[in-house]
């Protein structure tokens, strides 16, 4: 294959062939990611960190919201062990906006924000809104007491964000009551929500309040996920925007 880039996700049909020229009678379907190439920093936060430290393994920050003022595209950010509770994150990947940082990846590198490896790092009761991000990708976290990630575009704004593009939510678990709307709403492009695990407890909620919302996009890919006890639909792919009109 050929003329692929860096930090880019496909999806091909593929047919095999053997050497006597016998064919499957059908084609696979195969989707799959390149890699980008920059190499990032990685940095650390833990319960027992502090904001004014470097963000290292040895002095690592406490919040979230730190990382993202901190980081660039390229960089990891691994999430010890213990639980997290703070006010709800808003991430812009908009240029100008109020936060003055545009945060998350680029095409030159994915940013992500993931518990480090053997532990599991708790989100509790706090939201991530992210918008106009892209190359951005949320793994191996645990989200309780309605902790949940809403991704869409900033198009309250004057001049609007660019649509999301190019984010992976994948290898989390969700639990606690029925959230409004979704545990996991989207709305971008080319983007991949795989292997989440959302159980979701007690009889609240409304018909319109799911597992994972899919609002709207192209090319956005949602597997593997196991979904449970949600008040509307487990997975709810439906095109339309809640509030600010979208382009449809």
């Amino acid at each position: 294959l050929t003329g692929m880039q860096n930090g880019q996700s496909y999806t091909r049909y593929v047919k095999c062939i053997d050497a006597a020229a016998n064919a499957n009678s059908n084609d696979y379907l195969i989707s799959f990611s390149i890699a980008s190439t920059a190499s990032g920093n990685a940095y650390y936060i833990s319960p027992s960190g502090s904001d004014t430290n470097l963000g290292t393994i040895s002095a690592p920050w406490k919040t979230i919201g730190k990382a993202l003022m901190s980081t660039k595209p390229g960089d990891t950010i691994y999430i010890r062990q213990g639980t997290y509770t703070q006010s709800d994150i808003e991430m812009r990947g908009d240029p100008g906006n109020r936060f003055g940082k545009v945060m998350g990846g680029s095409p030159s590198g994915w940013w992500t924000l993931t518990s480090y490896p053997g532990e599991t790092a708790t989100l509790s009761n706090f939201d991530i809104g992210a918008y106009s991000i892209q190359y951005t990708r949320f793994q191996n976290l645990n989200w309780i007491n309605s902790a949940s990630i809403y991704v869409g575009t900033a198009d309250w704004v004057t001049p609007k964000g660019a649509r999301t593009h190019h984010v992976e939510i994948i290898n989390n678990t969700f639990s606690g009551p029925q959230v409004r709307y979704g545990y996991i709403e989207f709305m971008g492009d080319n983007s991949l929500i795989e292997g989440n695990t959302i159980t979701i407890t007690g009889c609240g909620g409304q018909t319109t309040d799911h597992g994972i919302y899919l609002h709207n996009g192209n090319s956005n890919i949602v597997r593997g996920n196991i979904v449970s006890g949600a008040k509307g639909y487990n997975i709810h792919v439906y095109d339309e925007r809640k509030g600010t009109n979208d382009p449809q």
